[in-house]
């Protein structure tokens, strides 16, 4: 079923100077730089893992799921240095305002005499909550290179069925801008996998589930101002080995999960393509579940009775995970014991219309 998108605005974010610098010009009310936040809204998705609605993006609540305050960072265009990082927090409903940790105060920030670069990300960086990303350096546009800020992917290895602990971060980048309108609009750097569970033997306890010869760390460069048509690409340095991403269930059928329903997700894990030979993955990625079932119906669990169903996961020319997609794997673990059947259900994590602005910055 399509999902719809509803997207949200925020009041006006008003940034006070934190350096003083010959290049600022008066502080004059007309000239702060101000943004509003919107952010698409997937209702119908409840795991930690990623920003679905209003209330995902604007709740600082501890227990919430980053939002309620980002970081933005600004660089001066023509030279690539950093000119401010702030944290902006939505503060009692009266807007966005940036915040300084330690004075405990909210200030404002002014126009410079020059360009600036700007590259904003949620959940914010003192959160305590997982990011996924680092930020690297950023250089300039000189002749033909057009420069950019280069950003990590950086995905856990193992992560239990709920994914209590972490969160999507979601970013947001445009450059070159002086005085004018500035529309950051936040993109999903990553894929999201899913499980649903089709049928499978009554008793059989799932224990975890893992990938094969997946990337879980990989570098891009942000150059163009993100919009509803930008896929973010990961690139794997040349050290880099395939690993394993493994969820960790522990769940039985039908006593915790019953036929049809969701097993788990979704999950995060960088854009890459799948099969030997191809630009990010040496050998082809695998899915393996690893099971318990009873197989003889003695009642006696033995040690035959845990084994590994291996798989590979291209199907039905599903052969990548893009940015800004999410795959469902509905998986079939019933009479044949020897093989993992399954199908993918693949949909855009945004739909056309509207628009996803981020902030507004002018």
């Amino acid at each position: 079923m399509t999902k719809q998108l509803r997207y949200i605005t925020s009041a006006f974010l008003t940034l006070l100077l934190v350096h003083s610098c010959q290049e600022e010009i008066a502080l004059d009310e007309s000239n702060q730089i101000s943004f509003t936040t919107s952010v698409q809204d997937q209702t119908s998705i409840s795991r930690a893992t990623i920003f679905e609605n209003q209330n995902d993006i604007l709740d600082d609540a501890a227990d919430g799921k980053g939002g309620g305050n980002l970081t933005m960072h600004a660089y001066v265009s023509n030279t690539g240095a950093e000119r401010f990082v702030s944290r902006a927090w939505y503060f009692n409903n009266n807007g966005w305002r940036f915040f300084d940790d330690i004075s405990n105060k909210f200030y404002n920030h002014y126009w410079p005499n020059y360009s600036m670069d700007f590259f904003a990300y949620m959940p914010w960086h003192g959160s305590g909550k997982q990011n996924m990303i680092t930020v690297g350096t950023h250089t300039p546009s000189i002749d033909e290179n057009p420069g950019g800020l280069n950003i990590t992917c950086n995905i856990p290895e193992q992560i239990n069925l709920e994914d209590t602990e972490g969160q999507e971060t979601i970013i947001a980048y445009t450059p070159n801008k002086h005085k004018e309108t500035v529309n950051l609009y936040f993109v999903h750097p990553f894929a999201a996998v899913s499980f649903e569970l089709k049928q499978a033997h009554r008793n059989l306890t799932i224990n975890r589930i893992r990938f094969n010869n997946v990337y879980l760390t990989g570098t891009t460069t942000l150059n163009a101002t993100t919009d509803n048509n930008t896929k973010i690409s990961w690139t794997v340095p040349d050290d880099t080995r395939p690993s394993t991403f493994t969820i960790q269930v522990g769940k039985t059928i039908p006593t915790d999960i019953n036929f049809g329903a969701k097993i788990g997700g979704p999950y995060l894990v960088m854009p890459q393509s799948f099969g030997k030979g191809t630009i990010l993955s040496n050998d082809d990625i695998t899915i393996t579940i690893n099971y318990t079932w009873d197989d003889d119906g003695n009642n006696i669990f033995e040690a035959d009775d845990t084994k590994d169903l291996v798989s590979s996961i291209t199907v039905k020319g599903v052969d990548k995970w893009e940015s800004g997609k999410k795959y469902n794997y509905v998986l079939d673990l019933g009479d044949n014991k020897e093989e993992i059947l399954f199908k993918v259900e693949v949909e855009p994590w945004q739909v056309t219309g509207g628009n996803n602005n981020i902030f507004d910055v002018e």
